[in-house]
């Protein structure tokens, strides 16, 4: 699941930060590792050391993450009005039907709250970072990665997005930060590919930040 870029306005080898779907639901649904996410984003906000880049697919990729768990909620909440139903006509819980019927409502607002901070992430990341795009070309390479270097079709997008973006560079510093490590922390993708174009693999968005901070 991100890639921003982060320059420094006085220095000519700028570090550049790339991010994928991640960084967004990080910070859209408060996980663990939003606070590092935040620190990120604000220094790109600030131009201090860093600018941040994206993979234009990574938005949809982010949408799709939140309707599959909004289905599922939406889905829970039903089945437990279902149940709540039953539990209510027993004397006992009778008194408690209010009670019982928020928790179930609770599920349907999250989804909605969840749905506005996203909304919000997203304004807020594409006003700050770089979107790196999606052409016939990058789908060619995508398909590739994916027999070369075993990734799955949505990980295999994004990896070519970057790859593009690092070929086309000036040399300069970077690092992709990824909670994906299972699929992306392959020795290929990360002493070969990524290694040889001055580029760092960072499996977690406290080791980034570090990262970034001890570059500017």
């Amino acid at each position: 699941m991100g890639r921003w870029l982060l320059r420094r306005c006085y220095r000519e080898d700028p570090l550049i930060v790339y991010v994928e779907t991640n960084f967004i639901l990080e910070l859209a649904f408060l996980q663990e590792e939003h606070e590092q996410c935040q620190s990120l984003l604000s220094i790109a906000h600030e131009r201090e050391g860093a600018e941040l880049a994206l993979p234009v697919f990574c938005v949809g990729e982010a949408y799709e993450a939140f309707g599959r768990k909004r289905r599922e909620r939406l889905e829970l909440a039903d089945r437990l009005r279902g149940e709540l139903a039953q539990i209510v006509r027993s004397k006992p819980y009778a008194d408690r039907s209010k009670e019982l019927n928020e928790l179930a409502d609770l599920f349907r607002r999250s989804g909605q709250e969840q749905k506005a901070r996203l909304d919000h992430v997203l304004d807020e990341v594409l006003g700050v970072g770089r979107l790196l795009p999606l052409d016939r070309e990058t789908h060619r390479k995508a398909v590739n990665y994916q027999k070369t270097r075993s990734l799955a079709p949505q990980d295999s997008v994004v990896y070519a997005s970057v790859m593009e973006d690092l070929e086309k560079g000036t040399g300069s510093p970077s690092c992709f930060i990824t909670r994906n490590s299972k699929d992306f922390a392959n020795p290929d993708i990360r002493d070969l590919d990524l290694a040889n174009r001055s580029c760092t693999l960072l499996t977690n968005f406290t080791a980034g930040l570090g990262h970034v901070q001890a570059d500017s």
